[in-house]
């Protein structure tokens, strides 16, 4: 925050407000209220707070040690979200976060946030008053996925397919079907950086990456297809000659256990998928029995899967 949001710059001498106004904008408030749509802050309110953010520092070369220093902070009487607070030092950090826990906001911003990138929908207000007494103002963000995950909604027809999978959660989900904790022979970092447009590290602004159909192109479809073939064909080809550290069991065990007839249901199961469409299951089956039975043709079968409109979607 201090570094990418210019709060190192802000100084009583020469207020910047960046910090302030992203923290209450893009990660605790919102502009306004999700349900009331009452407005949450003023301008002047955001100036305010920004004083109180005053004099923290940010050491250059790396580490990046943070430090506050006295003679940079304005110790002055600050009135933001609603009330008048008394000036202080380094412990203002604090008042700010009280401040913007108590808020009414807090409750149903962060958690209305947290369902739609979950589910995919916009959460109800009833839902939200349950979700915010699970955040709660500590902001548990454990106790509040859990709660978002085990409300009916989140496997209702509606929220089935309702979200394209960004490069980080294709990747995550084909770790969990390999079964692998160490990605790193497959050049991951390299090809969501440079082929699928997504580095985990370095976002694009200080909202994040884009969601949503921004990832369903060509583009992405031929990337991820690109790095099935390394996770999928290189590395083991399932024969008995290939040492056992290059062995992904996974597919073995996916070839051993099905035939022509049951690789498609088991490639769906392995995939994590509730379903896929007709035409989808289909395709699958006449490749499956368009040729000899094999590990290949088997890995072949999840491979297509891997890269349907099914299994792009959450």
């Amino acid at each position: 925050m201090l570094e990418y949001l210019s709060g190192a710059q802000n100084t009583k001498q020469h207020p910047n407000e960046n910090f302030a106004r992203e923290l209450c904008e893009l990660f605790s408030l919102g502009p306004v209220h999700p349900v009331t749509g009452a407005k949450n802050y003023t301008e002047d309110e955001i100036k305010e707070m920004a004083r109180a953010l005053t004099g923290w520092r940010l050491a250059w070369p790396p580490p990046r040690l943070v430090s506050f220093e006295s003679r940079y902070h304005d110790a002055g009487t600050k009135t933001y979200l609603g009330a008048q607070r008394a000036g202080g030092g380094a412990e203002e950090v604090a008042t700010v976060v009280n401040a913007i826990t108590a808020h009414p906001s807090w409750t149903a911003f962060v958690p209305s946030r947290l369902y739609r990138e979950i589910v995919g929908l916009e959460p109800s207000a009833s839902v939200l008053a349950e979700l915010g007494a699970a955040f709660g103002p500590e902001g548990d963000l454990r106790a509040l996925v859990a709660a978002i995950v085990r409300r009916p909604e989140f496997i209702s027809d509606a929220a089935i397919g309702s979200r394209v999978k960004s490069p980080v959660e294709l990747v995550c989900a084909l770790m969990r079907i390999l079964r692998i904790q160490d990605p790193s022979w497959l050049g991951v970092m390299w090809r969501m950086q440079s082929r699928m447009g997504q580095n985990p590290f370095f976002a694009p602004n200080v909202n994040g990456w884009p969601s949503g159909v921004e990832w369903m192109h060509a583009g992405h479809l031929l990337a991820w297809s690109g790095m099935l073939m390394s996770a999928l064909w290189w590395r083991d080809s399932g024969g008995n000659d290939v040492p056992a550290e290059r062995r992904i069991q996974a597919l073995r065990d996916l070839y051993a256990s099905s035939t022509p007839a049951t690789i498609v249901d088991r490639s769906v199961s392995l995939a994590g998928l509730t379903g896929i469409t007709g035409s989808t299951r289909n395709a699958l089956q006449s490749f499956a029995t368009a040729g000899t039975w094999n590990h290949a043709r088997a890995v072949g079968v999840l491979h297509l899967l891997l890269c349907s409109p099914d299994f792009f979607v959450n």
